[in-house]
């Protein structure tokens, strides 16, 4: 009995050695992790000086003139464009909404009395267009801090325009009609100038609702083969001036702004600053903002390295991709997902933060190209239906071909019945069939004719 509790002992004890051993390699590791992360700062910010030298060799902005983003009050329509939301109570929004449900229900007359009513503030804003571009004198340098209200009135602002030309068009007038649609769309091209990745995302949505509104004006006469042709004439003018690159170099400064300014902690700040707080106790309040140089602490510092190498690799992506903004968006996905695979490196903390918002940028970009040139081919197809009583067989037999931009393939045509799609099998390369029975979409982008009731 001895000899067995003995060897039991001698057991156990080999065990327990073996556990305690395990025990301080996992102990060990977590300890050298940690050492990493903290050893990390050191050395990223200790390459600042060559890095900032090969971010501005880049191109990319270093500080706001950089950017240059100003206009010339001669060139600039933001003066009409804010005097019209000011003339509308400060709430166009509101007033966008009633006019909607009007048209909506098809209260056709109603839309039309209530369009009258704030005829003033349509006028003003078919002005705005009619300048080069949108300069609402924003100060850049406040990066996290910086609001864009404009942005969600920019879309009431178009809809209020194609909602007029919708009405004319009900009216026979198409020339009015077209009028609005050009400044609908231009107004979308002009917040577009602004350098930030919302502002392309909120040109490219205005320009979808005007695009919509084209369609919805040809078919009015969906019969009349010369009506047809003005609006197909009309889109034809139109450019796109959504700038992917523009965008993401603002996006650049941005975030070197707001690493400049960031307070306290910036681990904690970053995150905190991630989730919408932006108060004095993590940023620099107004009157004491940072414009220029590398921030001051070594954690601050190599947030900015991180931000500025990574800046500098997409640019060279960008260059390099000759235009293919979805191919950019793959390598933003690929980038992300290696930012969250570990050991994390405490100095990409605010890179894991941000660039993920990037990801499906440049997807949009592609298919804003992508839905002005499809609503070219739907329209030129409708007259040929007019003319020959069905539409084409296929794009040969059209004369004109639709490029799905966002593969760099061509897009898919597809004839049912009365109706014709023409549509973009989208960022995820799979053709979900378009507009299913029920209306809904998968990730398809999706050209229409007739276009569905609203709903």
């Amino acid at each position: 009995m001895a000899k067995l509790i003995n060897g039991i002992g001698k057991m156990n004890s080999k065990k327990w050695a073996l556990g305690c051993g395990i025990f301080i390699l996992l102990c060990g590791g977590g300890v050298v992790v940690a050492a990493l992360q903290v050893v990390d700062f050191p050395i990223v910010a200790n390459e600042a000086q060559k890095v900032q030298k090969q971010y501005q060799a880049a191109g990319l902005p270093w500080e706001q003139a950089d950017l240059n983003t100003a206009l010339p009050d001669a060139d600039n329509g933001v003066s009409a464009f804010l005097e019209a939301e000011k003339l509308a109570g400060g709430n166009l929004l509101k007033e966008e909404k009633v006019v909607q449900s009007a048209i909506r229900a098809e209260k056709w007359a109603e839309a039309e009395s209530l369009l009258r009513e704030i005829a003033a503030v349509i006028n003003l804003l078919r002005k705005s267009t009619q300048y080069k571009g949108f300069d609402f004198k924003r100060d850049w340098d406040k990066g996290a801090r910086l609001q864009f209200p404009e942005y969600a009135v920019s879309k009431a602002a178009v809809r209020l325009l194609t909602y007029q030309a919708l009405i004319s068009a009900r009216k026979g007038d198409i020339d009015s009609a077209l009028l609005d649609l050009r400044a609908a769309y231009q107004m979308g091209n002009m917040f577009a100038g602004e350098p930030t990745i919302i502002a392309m995302l909120v040109a490219i949505a205005d320009q979808s609702i005007t695009l919509d509104a084209a369609l919805r004006v040809a078919a009015v006469r969906p019969n009349d083969v010369a009506w047809l042709g003005r609006v197909r004439k009309e889109v034809e003018q139109w450019k796109c001036a959504i700038d992917f690159p523009r965008s993401m170099e603002g996006e650049a400064y941005i975030g070197l702004s707001t690493i400049r300014n960031l307070r306290g902690n910036p681990l904690k700040s970053a995150r905190d600053i991630s989730s919408g707080d932006a108060s004095d106790e993590v940023y620099n309040d107004d009157e004491h903002i940072v414009r220029t140089g590398l921030p001051k602490g070594m954690i601050g510092t190599s947030f900015a390295v991180r931000w500025m190498e990574a800046h500098i690799y997409f640019k060279k992506e960008i260059k390099a991709s000759d235009g293919n903004w979805t191919g950019v968006s793959r390598k933003f996905d690929e980038y992300s997902i290696e930012l969250n695979k570990p050991p994390f490196k405490a100095s990409q903390t605010l890179n894991r933060i941000m660039f993920p918002v990037f990801v499906q940028a440049g997807v949009a970009a592609d298919g804003a190209v992508f839905r002005l040139d499809a609503v070219r081919g739907v329209l030129l197809a409708a007259e040929y239906k007019v003319k020959h009583g069905k539409y084409p067989k296929d794009f040969a037999e059209l004369g004109f071909e639709v490029v799905d931009t966002v593969n760099g393939t061509e897009a898919i045509y597809k004839v049912k019945g009365n109706t014709l799609l023409i549509y973009s099998v989208g960022g995820n390369g799979v053709d979900e069939g378009g507009i299913r029975t029920d209306g809904s979409r998968g990730d398809d982008y999706v050209i229409q004719f007739p276009p569905l009731p609203r709903k």
